[in-house]
């Protein structure tokens, strides 16, 4: 049963990921579309407005209370991909020429150690601390502080959008043999 119920929740907080988005998606307007800025100042918006919303269900049902999540998302405009994420999923460019490109960076206890020069890439991934998220929907800390980035995108590109656990996977996949996608 209780299995059941942390797959509900799971279920429950994508939804309402999903809604706020769409939501948000909904307002468009060429004021929006104006530049770069304007764009990625959209995605923070958006991304909070799935914070808000986690947030009040969270206070409307008790069962709730608590939930978080991490996101990631790409926004493809024109011939750029503009990234929004918040926690350690990840969202990465794969093209055939140039190999894979990490776009996002990690908020989490154990990227901080990286950044700091306290600890190795290669020694981050199995640290026992890699789990500690520093950035998250849902945390009653505050108001989420998504980060987003954009990039020129190449005809060949390939936009890969990961979850924590897939992250060491895939990268584990590049370095061994290259994708094979054409």
């Amino acid at each position: 049963v209780n299995g059941d119920l942390k797959s509900l929740e799971g279920k429950l907080k994508r939804l309402t990921i999903i809604l706020a988005i769409i939501f948000a998606i909904e307002q468009l307007t060429n004021k929006v579309l104006a530049n770069d800025e304007s764009v990625e100042r959209y995605i923070v918006n958006a991304i909070q407005a799935a914070d808000a919303a986690i947030k009040k269900d969270g206070k409307q049902n008790p069962e709730h209370e608590g939930m978080g999540s991490t996101i990631v998302l790409a926004w493809l405009l024109g011939q750029k991909v503009y990234v929004g994420w918040s926690g350690d999923s990840r969202a990465y460019r794969y093209n055939p020429k140039t190999g894979l490109q990490r776009l996002s960076h990690d908020h989490s206890y154990v990227q901080e150690l990286v950044d700091a020069g306290r600890l190795t890439e290669e020694l981050a991934f199995d640290h026992p601390n890699n789990n500690i998220i520093t950035r998250s929907l849902g945390d009653p800390r505050g108001k989420a502080q998504p980060e987003t980035r954009f990039f020129d995108l190449s005809n060949e590109d390939i936009i890969l959008l990961c979850s924590d656990g897939l992250c060491g996977c895939l990268e584990s996949a590049i370095a061994a043999k290259p994708m094979g996608l054409t």
